[in-house]
């Protein structure tokens, strides 16, 4: 599944407020009735700035992705 959420973010004390696009894939004994124990995987593809629709540098990625993984991957738990 893809998903994109807005959220915001502070970097060396400015807030910025972005777009975060996700692919979310989830099996196991808690979905289709597998006998496989339940997993969870989420990729984040793409993260744009909200105002202006762009993406964001390698490193602003890297930073946010960084300092704000788990309260994405918390987002899908």
């Amino acid at each position: 599944m893809t998903d994109s959420f807005s959220m915001e973010v502070e970097i060396r004390g400015f807030l910025f407020e972005i777009d975060v696009y996700v692919d979310v894939s989830e099996g196991g004994s808690n979905s289709y009735g597998s006998d496989e124990p339940a997993w969870f995987d989420l990729d984040i593809e793409d993260i744009r700035g909200s105002r202006r629709n762009k993406p964001v540098s390698s490193a602003l990625f890297d930073k946010i992705v960084k300092h704000y993984e788990n309260n994405i991957v918390d987002r899908y738990r």
